[in-house]
């Protein structure tokens, strides 16, 4: 609803499309990123939240590696907001 209200109204908003940490699990983190790419590459851009923890830094840590040869920019939100 508070997107669709901030759309509304005219504000710079956009909404998430994978939580990456409902699980304090490396291996399932792991995959909400490659699910989090998957979307990147369909529709151009996407937006992954998550909480700041020891598991998820760890996950983005080996995940980033393969960043730059899959094509994938990691942003700040304020460059994907509408």
């Amino acid at each position: 609803i508070a997107f669709a209200l901030a759309q509304e109204m005219g504000v710079k908003s956009t909404s998430r499309q994978v939580f990456l940490d409902n699980e304090k699990d490396i291996d399932y983190i792991k995959g909400q990123f490659q699910q989090l790419i998957s979307s990147a590459k369909e529709k151009g851009k996407t937006l992954g939240m998550g909480h700041i923890d020891i598991t998820t830094a760890q996950a983005l840590k080996e995940i980033v590696a393969s960043l730059d040869e899959r094509k994938i920019e990691l942003v700040y939100v304020s460059e994907i907001v509408n």
